[in-house]
């Protein structure tokens, strides 16, 4: 019955409105109309019920919020959330937008994910850093990578839409250097995101904190951050997993003394690096947006190897000594000039105080596999050809 005809009805039979039932019906009717009326002009509402086969919620929750849609997915117990409001339950518990009572494991396991997403994504970029001659991924290919003996370990999570145990999902993690918070927990925007815990200024720490012996070699991209030129360096373990060290070096002439510090930290790095045979044969020139993006993990960092090449970068950077520096003014350009001064003129009693002590620290780290090699290269070179057999 709609509310004209509930007036219609009041007033034919209006000689019993002003008496004591007429009273009490007319404030139950107007509690109603008042009540129909709010809901249908608010946002914000309150359900309670019990879950059983249809679409409602769980566990005799009550959920609160605005413009929230409640879905139920077939065959399955779980609920999907979607809005802006709010919701609370007894015992219940949310995970990516869908409600889970905290008494059954087992739903959450079976429920939709994002696994599948998050997979896609990442054979997407594993695709788009790869080199011309590379096998392309598939994930046939990646189950073989992570160390599965059977495709289909991975293609039930895919096919299904099931989330694997986090274990599982760390296998990304360790093979090719997928940020870990993305890709096991489904939290942060990019997938490459560093997972290097790296809060030093000098890049010289690299070389003193790292084990060495799992890093093939490391790769620098020299680049403009906010106007002024900087570098980055990442950590090459193998062909699969690049990762970069999530800070901006100082790499020009607007420095003071902690620039100034770094700036020499990032020479003697380079110098280091390049003797133990650590260093990548090439330095990478990157955009502006481009330097931005590998900070953030936009795409996998072996992306680097596309971008253009730093020709005679490193040659030219490392040659300081005043002829050189002189000599340089012909082909490297003002700013250039400047820093290699700075580094010239901080260099020797940086040297002085840190040289030994950072070379042990080198040693100490590269294991005695390399002291072996060390040695035996030494002997080669102590070797006079000349000498008769």
């Amino acid at each position: 019955m709609d509310i004209d005809k509930i007036f219609s009805a009041i007033w034919e039979g209006k000689e019993w409105i002003f008496s004591g039932i007429g009273v009490v019906a007319l404030g139950f009717i107007g509690k109603c109309i008042i009540g129909k009326k709010s809901g249908e002009n608010s946002d914000t509402y309150t359900v309670k019920s019990k879950m059983h086969d249809n679409n409602n919620v769980l566990g005799g929750n009550n959920i609160t919020g605005k413009k929230n849609q409640i879905i139920q997915n077939d065959n399955s117990n779980a609920i999907s959330v979607k809005g802006n409001g709010n919701v609370a339950g007894n015992g219940n518990n949310i995970t990516n937008n869908f409600i889970y009572p905290n008494n059954d494991n087992n739903l959450k396991e079976n429920a939709d994910s994002w696994f599948s997403e998050r997979f896609n994504v990442l054979l997407s970029l594993l695709n788009d850093a790869r080199g011309f001659f590379e096998k392309e991924y598939t994930v046939e290919y990646v189950s073989s990578l992570i160390g599965l003996k059977n495709v289909d370990e991975l293609k039930v999570y895919l096919n299904q839409g099931k989330e694997p145990e986090d274990e599982f999902k760390k296998k990304f993690v360790d093979v090719f250097g997928v940020n870990e918070e993305w890709m096991v927990h489904g939290r942060g925007e990019f997938p490459f995101a560093s997972n290097i815990k790296f809060s030093y200024d000098n890049p010289m720490d690299i070389l003193r904190r790292e084990d060495l012996k799992v890093i093939n070699k490391f790769i620098v991209v020299i680049g403009d951050v906010e106007g002024r030129r900087h570098a980055c360096i990442i950590r090459k373990r193998d062909e699969l997993c690049y990762e970069l060290y999530p800070k901006y070096f100082v790499l020009n002439s607007h420095v003071g003394g902690a620039g100034t510090r770094q700036l020499v930290g990032l020479y003697r790095f380079l110098r280091e690096a390049d003797r133990i045979k650590k260093l990548a044969g090439v330095v990478y020139d990157a955009s502006e947006e481009q330097m931005e993006k590998l900070m953030k993990g936009e795409f996998q960092p072996k992306k680097v190897e596309q971008f253009k090449v730093a020709s005679n970068f490193f040659d030219s950077f490392m040659c300081i000594s005043e002829k050189e520096i002189e000599r340089n003014k012909s082909f490297g350009d003002e700013e250039f000039i400047l820093v290699q001064q700075i580094i010239a003129a901080n260099i020797k009693d940086c040297d002085r105080i840190n040289q030994e002590y950072d070379l042990k620290l080198i040693k100490k780290n590269l294991g005695e596999d390399f002291q072996d090699k060390e040695e035996e290269s030494n002997d080669i070179d102590l070797f006079d050809s000349s000498t008769p057999l």
